[in-house]
C-alpha cells in the first residue's frame, strides 16, 4: 500500500486530478457498455421466436455450406496430390492438354 503521508501537497493534488480523470473515463466507458448491452437485449427481445429460429437456421445453413465448400476443397487438394504422386514425370502433369472433343492428350 502506498504511504501518501510522505507525498508533497502538489504531488497529492496531481495524483487526485489524474485519478479523477481516469475514474471519469472508466465510468463513461462502463455507461457506454451498459447502454450497448441494453440496446442489444432490447433488439433481440423484440424478435419473435420464429425470427430467432429463422436466424439460427440461416446461421446453421451457412455453416453447413462452408463445411461442404471446405470438404470439396480438401478433396480436390487430395486428388491433386494423388495425381501428382502417381504421375512418374511431374512435367507431364503441367503439359496436359484437353482436346476439343474432350479427350486428354499429354505432350511428351
Amino acid at each position: 500500500m502506498t504511504d501518501f503521508s510522505t507525498w508533497s501537497h502538489a504531488n497529492l493534488v496531481k495524483f487526485a486530478e489524474d485519478s479523477h480523470k481516469e475514474i471519469t473515463h472508466l465510468k463513461d466507458d462502463l455507461k457506454t457498455a451498459i447502454n450497448a448491452y441494453r440496446a442489444l437485449l432490447k433488439e433481440f427481445s423484440t424478435w419473435s421466436r420464429k425470427n430467432l429460429e429463422d436466424f439460427a437456421d440461416n446461421c446453421y445453413d451457412e455453416l453447413l455450406a462452408t463445411r461442404a465448400d471446405l470438404r470439396t476443397a480438401i478433396d480436390a487438394y487430395r486428388t491433386l496430390l494423388k495425381a501428382t504422386h502417381d504421375t512418374p514425370n511431374l512435367q507431364q502433369l503441367s503439359t496436359k492438354q484437353v482436346q476439343p472433343n474432350g479427350s486428354q492428350h499429354l505432350d511428351v
